[in-house]
């Protein structure tokens, strides 16, 4: 009924509405139409308007400009005058004009111009070879420095100067194309006598692309187009659609005509326009409004076309029928809401039937309706209140049944893992489960029935602070009637101690009232506490056990306020990291970060914030810290850095700082500069550090067996001996005796014991041939040790390709590797004896003479036999 009664009413509405709106609509289409007509006849009037004020002014400079020079006011043979002159004169003109000059008859041309809004003074006489020289303005409007060169120009050739001369008087001038600019121009140009004699022809240029971006202001809000062109030639001097009004073919200036812009067919409609009386029409399709003024100037025939879509007022009469639509609509719907509102008047007593049976079903068997009314509404209320009845003497006879259910029920919740318990109004438990008498410490439930829960259990939070029953969140859910959990606050037991639980409360109801409430509860201690190591584990680096870098930067927005100020960030980076993983192993690398942080954690001070930022990186936050106390920060730093080593590692480290003093300092920026101070000391520093390294590495060789430390300084002064006898280079002297002092540097990772031992087995011998690949690797860590490292690698090569590590034969070993094997072996027999006899000296030279050729370069061989034996 509701329905098509609705149905019925909107449509009669409809009916109508639509009826009326035809009519008003085709009346306000025509007036949207004149007044179209109307807007397109003021905006060609705008239009000519601009046109005037953009051609006059140039005019009128030239009219007032003339009379200065013939009256000899201004002197242009005086440089400084003149340019001032061009230069004020420009400035204060409107923008639309690009230059303003004067071509002489000599051929001279001098003049200012517009550039990206910045005024140049042209030069273009003998002191510019004849070339026009644009020079930028100083403060005394002189010209400043040459900023373009734009060739050679002969202002006597072009079209404004000539015209001016033909007209004998002021005139515009043809559109020709700028010697300069990508663009056509048009000039007011007006000769200059002084004295009766022509000295040269004045001109106002102006760029045509500015009038195209005067018509597309005009034109903007109306959705409409226009074009200037000349009448006689139909030729482009300006257009709306932001289109070029010329085009260059193989050099060549092609001007455009209204037949190139393809929007629409401006032939077709100026000849329209010559076929009627009037300036403005429709034209025959009626999708257009066309207006078309002649403007005429002295040089100057022009037509101004302007066009307009004639939905430009009549796409406000459709907007108007859709907001008529619109309330229609609404209209519609309201009065549909109306008569819901009466349809529910009416059938309230269905409602009541409705609400009576629904609680019914809820457990109110005692629910009855009241009858109200003699008809068939109160029949059906009448035999509801009949089977309700009915039924409740049902329902009564099943509770005996309900008992026997009873045990079932509490079978159920002692089996559940949860604490469970219920509560009155008052907060008295009213039962409990086995799991919640075991969770809190008790017996019995009769350590807990009847007793008030909060009091007993739930009177403190983790903080023990006080909760009172106003704000125990158990007692809002019975309030509030609302469930509610919790995973935040603790429940006491029975020895006093406490647990970290998650509780849910719920209302209990009866017939809509609410008589108490249930809780159940888990223990989360174990949950929470690895939560905890969680969000350390989040925060902290696990190594150093320093914060990290997100942490960092959370500190960094919190520290970065006035109270903190001075604030000091130092940055730090540890240098050799790379060199003790790839040496010694991760694990020695590892220990270097940890000693690292170590000394820098007790260099900080109390409320430092220190964090692990990268592999070898650390920040320093320094509160309240100027520059000159962070400097004693770095101090220690680095003093205890210089005292400490980690295996065969001298420890050290770049630091660079930067302070904040002023709040509107960015902190970003501070830690940038204390970064970057940072790379700035590690690089001023970079080759001290790797000489500390490197000779660290040796020393620990040494310190470890005192026999190697010999070794390196014997090898060392044999190989001089036989690089000095086969006159090598100084340079290449000097790189032998580093190379051989440093060819058993890769040992550094041996064990020591395995250093000390006279014979090997055959897998600490396979150990022992790596010692040329680890030092080789060692010097290529270091730019000023690269050119040595491939003659320690090669040192154990044999002249007949059966030594080690690679097996290289003959010349291809390095002649300072081949000179260092010699040197090696010779002294690894001699000293193998601590007091070496000559016979063990003549046993050693012969090995060296018997291994030419094999083990051997036999030249380099009988070059030492010969120094050994002589001396």
């Amino acid at each position: 009924i509701k329905r098509i009664t609705i149905i019925v009413f909107i449509l009669s509405i409809l009916i109508a509405t639509i009826s009326l709106c035809g009519l008003i609509f085709s009346r306000w289409l025509n007036s949207a139409n004149k007044m179209t007509v109307d807007i397109a006849n003021d905006i060609s009037l705008i239009i000519q308007q601009q046109m005037d004020s953009y051609l006059t002014s140039a005019w009128h400079v030239n009219d007032h400009n003339h009379k200065l020079i013939e009256n000899k006011i201004i002197d242009l043979n005086d440089q400084k005058q003149r340019e001032r002159f061009f230069v004020s004169t420009l400035a204060s003109q409107q923008e639309g004009i690009y230059s303003f000059s004067i071509g002489f008859v000599n051929g001279d041309y001098h003049g200012a111009r517009r550039s990206d809004d910045v005024i140049q003074i042209m030069r273009n006489d003998l002191s510019t070879d004849n070339q026009s020289w644009y020079y930028s303005v100083n403060s005394k409007l002189n010209a400043d420095q040459l900023v373009v060169n734009a060739g050679n120009f002969d202002p006597r050739t072009r079209v404004w100067y000539q015209e001016a001369l033909v007209n004998d008087g002021p005139v515009f001038s043809s559109v020709y194309k700028h010697f300069v600019m990508e663009d056509l121009s048009i000039s007011a140009a007006w000769p200059l006598y002084m004295d009766e004699q022509l000295l040269g022809v004045m001109g106002c240029h102006l760029l045509l692309d500015d009038i195209n971006e005067q018509l597309q202001d005009i034109l903007a809000r109306y959705n409409g187009h226009a074009i200037i062109f000349e009448r006689e030639s139909k030729q482009l001097i300006a257009n709306s659609f932001d289109q070029s009004n010329f085009k260059e073919t193989n050099e060549v200036l092609v001007r455009s005509d209204i037949t190139d812009i393809k929007q629409y067919d401006f032939s077709a409609v100026y000849q329209a326009y010559l076929n009627q009386d009037e300036n403005s029409f429709i034209n025959e399709d009626k999708k257009l409004i066309v207006n078309v003024i002649n403007y005429q100037q002295v040089g100057i025939d022009w037509v101004i076309l302007s066009i307009i879509p004639d939905h430009y007022y009549t796409s406000s009469v459709y907007d108007s029928v859709m907001i008529t639509i619109f309330l229609i609509m609404l209209i519609a719907i309201i009065t549909i809401v109306v008569y819901g509102y009466v349809i529910d008047y009416l059938f309230k007593p269905l409602e009541q039937l409705r609400s009576a049976a629904s609680d019914f079903t809820k457990g109110d068997y005692q629910k009855r309706v009241k009858i109200t009314r003699d008809d068939e509404i109160g029949s059906i209320s009448q035999s509801f209140n009949s089977l309700a009845a009915e039924i409740a003497q049902l329902i009564a006879n099943l509770e005996g049944d309900v008992a026997d259910s009873s045990a079932e029920l509490k079978l159920i919740l002692n089996t559940a893992a949860e604490g469970i318990y219920g509560i009155d109004l008052n907060g008295n438990c009213t039962f409990c489960n086995e799991s919640a008498i075991k969770l809190l410490g008790y017996n019995d439930q009769n350590d807990l029935l009847h007793k008030n829960m909060h009091d007993l259990i739930h009177h403190h939070d983790r903080n023990n602070e006080p909760i009172s029953k106003t704000n125990c969140l158990i007692n809002k859910a019975m309030q509030e009637n609302k469930g509610i959990v919790c995973d935040n606050e603790v429940f006491f037991k029975a020895d006093g101690t406490s647990l970290l639980v998650e509780y849910r409360a719920y209302p209990k109801t009866k017939q809509e009232d609410i008589v108490g409430a249930v809780v159940t509860f888990v223990d989360i201690s174990e949950r929470k506490q690895k939560e905890a190591q969680l969000a350390y584990l989040n925060c902290h680096d696990v190594l150093t056990s320093l914060k990290n870098r997100r942490c960092f930067e959370n500190d960094l927005k919190l520290f970065d306020n006035d109270k903190n100020l001075p604030l000091t960030i130092i940055f730090g980076d540890i240098n050799g990291l790379k060199l003790t993983n790839d040496i010694f192993g991760h694990q020695t690398g590892d220990n270097l970060i940890k000693q690292s942080a170590k000394i820098i954690q007790e260099a900080s001070r109390e409320g430092d914030v220190i964090a692990r930022v990268g592999g070898d990186e650390f920040i320093l936050l320094l509160p309240k810290t100027t520059s000159e106390q962070a400097d004693e920060v770095i101090t220690k730093i680095k003093n205890d850095f210089a005292q400490t080593q980690i295996a065969a590692i001298k420890c050290s480290i770049a630091l660079g700082k930067s302070t904040k003093e002023e709040i509107k300092q960015d902190i970003e920026e501070v830690m940038g500069e204390a970064e970057n101070a940072m790379y700035r000391d590690k690089t001023l520093n970079r080759q001290k550090v790797n000489k500390d390294l490197i000779y660290t590495i040796i020393d620990s060789l040494h310190t470890n067996d005192n026999n190697e430390k010999e070794h390196s300084i014997q090898v060392r002064d044999l190989a001089q001996m036989m690089g000095e006898a086969l006159s090598l280079s100084q340079i290449e002297l000097n790189k032998l005796k580093e190379a051989a002092f440093l060819h058993d540097i890769g040992k550094i990772t041996l064990d020591k014991r395995l250093l000390l031992k006279k014979e090997l087995t055959p897998q600490e011998y396979a150990l022992m041939q790596q010692h040329p690949v680890v030092g080789y690797r060692i010097l290529n860590l270091f730019d000023d040790m690269l050119d040595l490292a491939e003659y320690v690698y090669y040192h154990h090569e044999h002249y007949d390709g059966s030594g080690y590590p690679i097996g290289l034969k003959g010349k291809q070993i390095p002649l300072l590797a081949r000179i260092i094997a010699i040197a090696e072996v010779y002294d690894r027999i001699v000293n193998s004896d601590k007091d070496p006899s000559p016979e063990i000296k003549q046993a050693a030279l012969q090995v060296i003479k018997d291994g030419a050729n094999t083990q051997f370069d036999p030249e380099l061989a009988r070059l030492f036999y010969r120094l050994m034996s002589e001396e």
